[in-house]
């Protein structure tokens, strides 16, 4: 005789390997899960770690700069303290230039009022001068008129030098 089949399972019977095999699938997946979660934290604390390597070479490039950008502002300051320097020694030899012009021009002007004077007083000679020459010019040919018996024409020449050498007399008695 045929073997009986074998007697059906229970409901009951069938859940504690199915549970088991659920909770073997859920910790495979928790697993899997987890380990993708842990790969994918570490790729973005690795990509983290090549992102702060480099902005700390950036930042170690920008020191750098900043320092050489220091350094060459210190030269800078240096090169406009000695230029204020100079520009204050300047502006003391321009003041003393400036008042040693004022000193000039004040000398200029004191000696062109003198040589005004002087211009002055060479031309009032020079017209006393004139006149002497003229008077003495207008005796001598009365003079010579006189030598050779011309009276009339000696006074004609003594009435013509007259106004010279009272002109004459006149600068002799001013100058």
């Amino acid at each position: 005789m045929p073997n009986p089949p074998p007697p059906a399972r229970s409901y009951a019977a069938w859940r504690v390997p199915v549970a088991i095999s659920g909770v073997v699938l859920l910790l495979v997946v928790g697993l899997g899960l987890f380990v993708a979660s842990d790969l994918h934290a570490r790729e973005r604390r690795g990509v983290a770690h090549a992102t702060l390597r480099d902005e700390s070479a950036a930042l170690r490039r920008d020191r750098h700069d900043v320092q050489l950008e220091r350094a060459g502002l210190t030269s800078v300051i240096d090169q406009l303290t000695l230029v204020g320097g100079s520009l204050a020694s300047t502006s003391q030899q321009r003041d003393a230039l400036q008042t040693q012009l004022a000193s000039t021009q004040t000398q200029l002007e004191q000696t062109r009022n003198a040589l005004t004077g002087v211009t002055t007083r060479l031309a009032e000679q020079v017209v006393g001068i004139d006149a002497v020459s003229q008077c003495v010019k207008g005796v001598s040919r009365a003079l010579n008129q006189l030598s050779v018996g011309d009276n009339a024409g000696a006074l004609v020449s003594l009435q013509a030098a007259s106004g010279s050498c009272q002109s004459a007399q006149q600068s002799g008695a001013s100058g």
